[in-house]
């Protein structure tokens, strides 16, 4: 089977660049549908270029563009609620909820502000491991650097959601001094928890790679 050389794919790549293709996922797919045709077929470089800009015209490209950001987002979604669904199922829900009452003890022994201090704040940095990830990930592949990702975009949408239990968890720690420790202790553990659950949901995610199947 042939492959494509490095100045094939360079030249795959500009050529690609012309179009308005907007997300990394359909780059990909696109790019993937070239090289294929190029390593499977026996035509040459050129006219296997030629041939296929004829099935992926512009007005193609426009129209899987323009739901790629719901299709992708849908796919995530379903991937985090079956993730997140795991933790309560026989025996993971045992695991999640000595987990879970580890950290609320951890957080129960500490004073208040030690506790948001040294374990809820640095909590914060976990959720970020898994976007470094993806731009180093991104950064490597040999893509245009002006195309997004609905994946990337989808994540924050998922993420805005989580960064709700932070806020929440220092909006009620302000009401702390009116409750007894050991519901403070609760609270914040109990959004720690969701914190790096949501860490791990998100590394998952990350190792699946969404990918936009088109025609």
């Amino acid at each position: 089977m042939r492959k494509l050389s490095d100045n094939q794919k360079e030249e795959l790549q500009i050529h690609l660049k012309q179009k308005l293709i907007e997300y990394v996922e359909l780059y990909d797919e696109i790019y993937d549908h070239y090289a294929s045709a190029y390593e499977l077929g026996n035509d040459n470089f050129e006219n296997i270029i030629n041939g296929l800009d004829q099935t992926f015209t512009q007005e193609y490209i426009d129209e899987h563009r323009k739901q790629i950001s719901k299709r992708i987002f849908k796919n995530i979604r379903s991937v985090y609620k079956k993730e997140i669904n795991k933790f309560f199922r026989w025996p993971q829900i045992v695991t999640s909820v000595l987990f879970v009452a580890l950290i609320v003890a951890v957080v129960y022994l500490l004073p208040l502000y030690s506790s948001i201090w040294y374990i809820l704040f640095p909590t914060i940095a976990i959720p970020i491991v898994p976007f470094i990830y993806f731009l180093i990930q991104e950064h490597r592949k040999l893509v245009p650097r002006n195309l997004k990702s609905a994946s990337y975009q989808a994540m924050n949408k998922i993420g805005s959601l989580f960064s709700l239990v932070f806020n929440s968890a220092l909006f009620f720690t302000s009401f702390a001094d009116n409750w007894s420790h050991w519901v403070t202790a609760v609270v914040l553990g109990l959004s720690i928890s969701v914190l790096i659950a949501y860490a791990v949901i998100t590394l998952k995610v990350f190792k699946q790679k969404m990918r936009y199947q088109i025609a």
